[in-house]
């Protein structure tokens, strides 16, 4: 009597458990992740060394083998073909429009916008509230239609080629739908409304829009997109585990009284419930509870032998239970789970290592796309008054702003026909300006090896390029260019021999003013006298 504890009788207790969550619960578990994923990281090292085997990328280091992967993916690149120009005026002036930057600013704005008013609906929400809410709605489909339209008008069938516009036109099409269907009563009646409700959420969808101006972001992406094929693996391994499991936990446990969490619905009485069971096991979510209805003795079960540990009547067994779900917690939960992260992580760090590096893979199929500016039916040559444009037009770090003239001699590029330009002549000197150092190393160590990959670097572009180094005149744009730069260099020292006259005339006359303006007049009149 009166011996009875009391809750939050003790604060002191407090920080103890406390203290056991912050050393067991985050740094041990932590750490025990961290080991899976450093062995994971070494496993895979290993295995892209045998893979290499005795090829030169095995020999590189990591900036060495980011500019062979690199000529490797050049090797892939393939020309973009622009859209034909359209007839008319207004046509050019939408597809300038919806091409400007400033436009791209403003569509963002508006998806933001509309994904933020579509949060403001609440339950039990007034009339006047849902009003409003419809004719704003109605405002954003009307937007959404008319960008629609007018983009189909400008780009004609190319409109369909890009895939945000196919996604734009459906979200519209969704969304004219539901507004139709919900203005006549009659056909509501013959619709499930469920379907309604479907078609709507999918204008959330529209969020997605933002991927194509987040550049960030699609990289991002890009990494859980290639982690897929390593993480359906994982997903695979622990599909099998679980089924195991599963079979293990309905021989066992298939008798046992249903009590706390152990319901009719969920119990090891079938192999669908039993993996629901193993789902929510997987992430350590209420392990206890299972672990306690599993554990069930008498009196509270019927058992007809003595032994608590084998699963006898309707009682469970604790040592059962216990080996059974902390083992597949250990195997799931600590190893699998974090193998998942381990991959993830691994494909984002190969993202940051390609952002970091001087040139990604993104720069060269961007490089393709302004390429395709100046050349817009893909016949491989520019014109070479048009370098200095396209430099202009690259973001770093393949582009140099203008004046970029000194830049164009030193690409040192072969000219075709006295005055054509070749896109890989461009994009291979761009490379080797760009990564200079490394291919100096290359050569150093590997000038063997380096020669043989050349040949085939060449040899592919030549399949690839039916129409590179053919017919050269024998001119390099260092010389083309060399007249402009001359004069060039002497309008800017006659530029600066001006400015310093300037200058030096200035000073003179600041000499001799004097400091007042009276002693400045008594001067000047006596000057006259």
């Amino acid at each position: 009597v009166n011996l009875q504890p009391k809750d939050l009788h003790n604060p002191v207790v407090r920080f103890y458990f406390v203290a056991f969550i912050m050393i067991g619960g985050f740094l041990t578990l932590n750490l025990i992740a961290g080991v899976i994923i450093d062995r994971f990281y070494s496993s895979r090292k290993k295995y892209l060394s045998k893979r290499r085997g005795n090829s030169i990328e095995a020999l590189f280091t990591d900036t060495q083998r980011h500019w062979y992967r690199m000529m490797k993916r050049l090797m892939r690149a393939k020309l973009i073909t622009r859209d034909p120009p359209p007839e008319y005026a207004w046509q050019k002036t939408l597809i300038r429009i919806f091409q400007d930057k400033k436009y791209e600013v403003f569509s963002v704005i508006v998806i933001i916008l509309n994904v933020g008013i579509m949060t403001i609906t609440h339950y039990q929400q007034s009339f006047q509230m849902t009003m409003v809410l419809r004719i704003v709605r109605y405002i954003f489909t009307s937007f959404y239609a008319l960008e629609s339209i007018l983009k189909l008008l400008a780009f004609r069938q190319y409109f369909f080629k890009d895939i945000w516009n196919v996604f734009d036109l459906m979200l519209v099409l969704s969304s004219i739908v539901v507004i139709i269907l919900r203005s006549l009563p009659s056909v509501l009646l013959r619709i499930n409304p469920s379907i309604l409700r479907i078609i709507r959420v999918l204008r959330v969808v529209r969020i997605f829009r933002l991927l194509h101006h987040a550049r960030r972001i699609r990289r991002l992406l890009m990494s859980l997109i290639t982690s897929l094929p390593a993480v359906f693996n994982i997903a695979i391994l622990m599909a099998i585990v679980a089924g195991v499991y599963s079979i293990i936990g309905m021989s066992v446990f298939n008798k046992v009284k249903h009590n706390g969490v152990l319901t009719a619905q969920l119990n090891f009485e079938g192999f669908l419930t039993t993996s629901i069971i193993l789902v929510q096991l997987s992430t350590a979510a209420g392990w206890t509870d299972w672990h306690h209805a599993l554990s069930i003795q008498p009196p509270n079960c019927q058992s007809p032998l003595n032994s608590t540990f084998l699963p006898a009547g309707n009682c469970g067994s604790p040592g059962l239970a216990t080996i059974y779900v902390v083992s597949y917690i250990i195997i799931t939960w600590f190893v699998l789970i974090n193998l998942f992260v381990a991959v993830i992580l691994n494909n984002y760090q190969d993202c940051v290592t390609s952002e970091e590096a001087n040139v990604s893979e993104e720069d060269i199929q961007f490089y393709f796309e302004t390429w395709a500016k100046y050349d817009p039916y893909a016949t491989q040559f520019i014109h070479y008054n048009k370098l200095p444009l396209l430099l202009n037009d690259l973001p770093p770090p393949l582009g140099t702003p203008i004046p970029n003239i000194y830049v164009c001699v030193n690409l040192n590029l072969p000219v075709y026909n006295r005055t054509n330009i070749h896109c890989l002549d461009v994009i291979t000197a761009l490379l080797s300006k760009l990564m200079e150092n490394i291919i100096g190393e290359i050569k150093d160590e590997f000038s063997d090896e380096y020669d043989q990959l050349l040949e085939q670097v060449s040899a592919t572009f030549k399949s690839r390029f039916t129409r590179w180094r053919q017919k050269s005149s024998g001119i390099m744009t260092s010389v083309v260019f060399g007249d402009k730069v001359e004069s060039f260099i002497f309008l800017r020292r006659i530029f600066r021999r001006w400015k310093a006259l300037t200058e030096k005339r200035k000073l003179e006359k600041k000499k001799l003013r004097p400091k007042f303006g009276l002693k400045w007049a008594f001067v000047r009149r006596h000057a006259k006298e």
